[in-house]
């Protein structure tokens, strides 16, 4: 591959996708992001340049790809660690493993997916959020959180955890806010 391909990374302004874009722009690619927030500040002073997501719009979208060498998918990626790295947990471990890790393990209870549902509909009506959806349950139970594949990462989820433990679970970052205003950079909690 060449120094100058162009390579698109979805959401480069947003969390996965700006640790993409930061590296591709390391290793001296053209980046461009396709994204529905445009006029959100660019955190790279203008070098990965902003097309708007056209996905209802094939002719559009085949136009902004054009000339692409490598695309990033990081749309609707909810989370902003890298879990297919040199650890695999199944969620229970998951779950467990970082409440040790920050100090504040809780029981895990199996409970049916639909009260599972309707308790995260319920507290994503109190946060203004979207917890979690059917569809990420039914992911859930058919184990498409575990992976066969090698890692795609080399950070050791603990280790970042650890790393991290003093911050880690301190403020809550809404999916649906920070998808709101489209005009506003993103903004790091104190601390991190």
């Amino acid at each position: 591959m060449g120094a100058q391909e162009l390579h698109v990374v979805t959401g480069a302004f947003g969390y996965s996708g700006k640790y993409i874009a930061a590296r591709l722009l390391q290793a001296g690619h053209r980046v461009r992001t396709l994204t529905n927030s445009v006029d959100r500040p660019n955190p790279f002073g203008g070098r990965v340049e902003a097309s708007p997501f056209h996905f209802a719009d094939k002719a559009k979208l085949v136009e902004s790809l054009r000339g692409v060498a490598v695309f990033y998918n990081t749309y609707w990626v909810r989370f902003k660690i890298d879990a297919i790295g040199p650890e695999t947990f199944t969620y229970r471990e998951l779950v467990r493993e970082i409440g040790a890790i920050i100090g504040k393990p809780k029981p895990i209870i199996s409970i049916p997916p639909s009260l599972g549902y309707g308790a995260g509909w319920l507290i994503g009506k109190f946060t203004g959020d979207v917890v979690i959806t059917r569809e990420e349950i039914e992911g859930l139970m058919q184990d498409l959180l575990c992976t066969k594949s090698p890692p795609a990462g080399s950070t050791r989820l603990t280790d970042w955890a650890r790393a991290h433990a003093a911050t880690l679970g301190q403020h809550y970052a809404s999916e649906l806010a920070r998808r709101r205003d489209r005009q506003v950079a993103y903004i790091k909690p104190a601390g991190t």
